[in-house]
């Protein structure tokens, strides 16, 4: 193989693997795009099934984050699945994680599906630190699968690369999981359950039909919508008290609002 091919090659499987993303940072596994910087590590045995992309019961379609059960296993399957690097110098935010678990197994002890801040190094046994920020193997996990999410869930500050690693730990518990519509940002002031600066009020958060503004005396001038990636949903220049958020579909939205006195933006999640 030729010398320039070679180089090329590495450099493609490089920039894969350790590419930096910007913040905010969205992912739903959808798309060879979306799927870019993440990465397996298979620290236990080799197993039947690892971390894989199903349609089936998507939360976004087409595909979601997926690990079935070590069907027959007789030692620790211990899988990762890591996400592109972030830069957290002052911290940051995962807004929302949806997941989705099943099988007629019991988280048992020394089972584990869980979310971890891996910091240093992407390869978890390499990293220089981990901090357990959600366990869905605790209260939160249900045999009866059907989508629920976690957010706000922050991330510690670091001027080490920082990485988002999910962690499958079980010997052969039929403990199943799907990950779908991950979204993460640098630190904010903002918290996503109590939407309220100055005289502006946004509830409930999250929130499924309607957005209720609590203005006070502040008269609105301006409601912005944005997606995650900051296109515009809609705009509106006259509005009273509420939202119609219904046709949005789930997922994170920034709201700016303009008063006569300030402009403030806020992060909302649609159920």
């Amino acid at each position: 193989m030729r010398p320039f091919l070679v180089f090329f090659m590495c450099l493609m499987a490089f920039s894969e693997t350790n590419s930096q993303v910007s913040l905010p940072y969205y992912s739903g596994f959808d798309s060879a795009a979306e799927r870019i910087g993440w990465k397996q590590y298979r620290m236990g045995q080799d197993d039947t099934f690892d971390f894989n992309f199903n349609g089936f019961d998507a939360l976004s379609e087409p595909n979601s984050l997926y690990h079935d059960y070590p069907v027959g296993g007789i030692s620790l399957t211990n899988d990762w699945f890591v996400s592109p690097e972030l830069a957290l110098p002052s911290g940051g935010s995962i807004d929302s994680i949806w997941f989705n678990t099943s099988g007629f197994g019991t988280p048992q002890v020394g089972d584990t599906i869980a979310i971890f801040a891996l910091y240093g190094n992407k390869d978890p046994e390499l990293a220089t630190s981990k901090i357990l920020l959600a366990s869905i193997t605790d209260s939160s996990y249900s045999k009866q699968p059907g989508w629920e999410y976690y957010t706000n869930i922050q991330i510690p500050a670091s001027s080490e690369p920082c990485f988002i690693g999910i962690n499958y730990q079980t010997v052969n518990n039929w403990l199943t999981i799907r990950i779908d519509n991950i979204y993460i940002s640098e630190a904010n002031t903002t918290n996503l359950n109590t939407l309220s600066e100055s005289g502006l009020t946004l509830y409930p958060n999250p929130a499924s039909e309607t957005l209720y503004i609590n203005k006070e005396q502040d008269e609105i001038q301006e409601v912005v919508l944005y997606d995650y990636r900051g296109l515009l949903m809609f705009q509106f220049f006259q509005v009273g008290n509420s939202l119609d958020i219904s046709s949005l579909e789930r997922g994170l939205y920034y709201i700016l609002i303009v008063t006569d006195k300030e402009q403030k933006t806020f992060k909302i999640l649609k159920q």
